[in-house]
């Protein structure tokens, strides 16, 4: 029985743009879920909002992001 949490295996197994949820899309940028939850708030990270209380963030959405927020050492 799946405990319906995925793991990095399962990116590896091709789910690699799957949604995520808060906690997760925290820990894969390394920030606290209330600092996630802060951005949504700013308007400053892109999000996929399911429902009013439903909020998913697109893996490969988050690595744009990264690379955009990103400046180049000059």
């Amino acid at each position: 029985m799946s405990s319906g949490y995925r793991t990095t295996k399962d990116q590896e197994d091709g789910e690699e743009d799957r949604l995520l949820t808060v906690v997760e899309a925290a820990h894969f940028l390394g920030l606290a879920p209330g600092s996630v939850y802060h951005l949504v708030s700013q308007k400053r990270i892109p999000v996929v909002k399911l429902s009013a209380r439903c909020i998913r963030f697109s893996r490969n959405a988050l690595l744009k992001w990264l690379e955009e927020m990103s400046q180049a050492a000059e």
